[in-house]
């Protein structure tokens, strides 16, 4: 039996939400309501308070302070997660955030919950629920990174992209090079390629057609990708997708997670280098 428990409160069933809901069924007490009103009336029927509380943001302003606050005041111990759609991707960078409330998109969650096995639901889970974002990503940048053996091919138009993953994927062990598109070999031993996606569709399904044809799994890092792109895909055949904004630990742990599940390992020690875990453009 799950540890943790957890109240969603939003659309579950939404496509941009139910994996997250469906990868986390088996490590939380999952209870599922429509609004923050909902929640709090049916509160007290609960066998535990809620290690978390999850709001499942579809569109902008769908929560707001005054709704979510008589929440915080019922179970002050719990941990309050907007997950935030791709409608709302502006949200991370803008606005005044609810204080004592982290942020996170739904496809980075969703990436997470792939890469994680704990009954956790994710990284700041281990902070009180007044940690601060800052102080999670300070935390977070002492986790320990995957060891890892092999050839990455990071594939990118923007050479400032490529270049910024090259130091990071070398602290795994990874050898790197990074390319533009129309130079990656038609034959390949690298153990994974990292393709910054071509805003032209067309492009993008020629360059990764030619490559999943290679046998070599592929992650796709997109621009607030939409659930239908995400799955578009992985119908090809891509095996993850992060939306970027991204955190470098995220990329490289999701990297371990499909082309070296068999083999990778965590470092013994955190890695001090790796405080600057936030790339993309």
């Amino acid at each position: 039996m799950p540890e943790n428990s957890a109240i969603f409160i939003g659309n579950a069933t939404d496509p941009e939400f139910s994996k997250i809901v469906q990868q986390l069924q088996n490590r939380l007490a999952i209870e599922v309501t429509p609004s923050c009103q909902a929640a709090l009336e049916t509160a007290d029927s609960w066998k535990n308070d809620p290690a978390y509380i999850v709001l499942l943001q579809k569109r902008p302003a769908q929560f707001m302070e005054a709704d979510i606050q008589p929440l915080q005041r019922h179970f002050p111990l719990a941990r309050v997660i907007t997950v935030l759609s791709s409608w709302c991707e502006g949200e991370l960078r803008t606005g005044s955030p609810v204080p004592g409330i982290a942020r996170i998109s739904a496809v980075e969650l969703t990436a997470r919950c792939l890469q994680s096995n704990e009954s956790t639901l994710w990284f700041e889970s281990q902070f009180p629920p007044t940690a601060s974002a800052d102080e999670a990503w300070l935390a977070r940048s002492q986790q320990p990174l995957p060891t890892l053996h092999g050839l990455a091919l990071v594939v990118s138009a923007d050479p400032v992209l490529g270049e910024g993953l090259l130091d990071p994927f070398a602290m795994t062990g990874l050898d790197v090079v990074v390319l533009p598109p129309d130079a990656v070999p038609i034959t390949s031993t690298a153990k994974v390629i990292v393709y910054n996606a071509a805003a032209d569709l067309a492009r993008r399904q020629q360059d990764l057609t030619a490559w999943i044809n290679l046998g070599v799994p592929v992650i796709t890092l997109l621009d607030g990708p939409r659930p239908q792109e995400i799955n578009q895909l992985e119908a090809m055949g891509v095996k993850g997708v992060l939306g970027k904004p991204f955190a470098l630990h995220d990329l490289l742990s999701l990297a371990a997670a499909v082309a070296f599940s068999g083999d990778a390992t965590e470092s013994s020690s955190p890695s001090t280098n790796s405080t600057s875990s936030t790339s993309g453009s």
